[in-house]
């Protein structure tokens, strides 16, 4: 699954969506005008990896962490 194409056609709530992966942190960066502390988009890409990961198949503890929330 190509997570930004996942958003962009599916998850149209959330614009400008852009995902990476480097060090071994995969990183989603989006704009929308609701999610005031992150919670909504973060939900949306927990279910984006769970989706196409199967159940033990992630290494480490798993976790999402909101790392930074700007109001433009």
């Amino acid at each position: 699954m190509d997570i930004e194409a996942e958003f962009r056609e599916h998850r149209t709530w959330h614009e400008r969506v852009t995902c990476s992966f480097a060090d071994g942190t995969l990183t989603l960066i989006a704009f929308n005008d609701y999610d005031a502390n992150g919670s909504a988009l973060s939900d949306d890409f927990s279910d984006c990896i769970s989706a196409v990961i199967p159940i033990g198949g992630i290494s480490g503890d798993g976790a999402f962490e909101v790392v930074a929330v700007e109001k433009i």
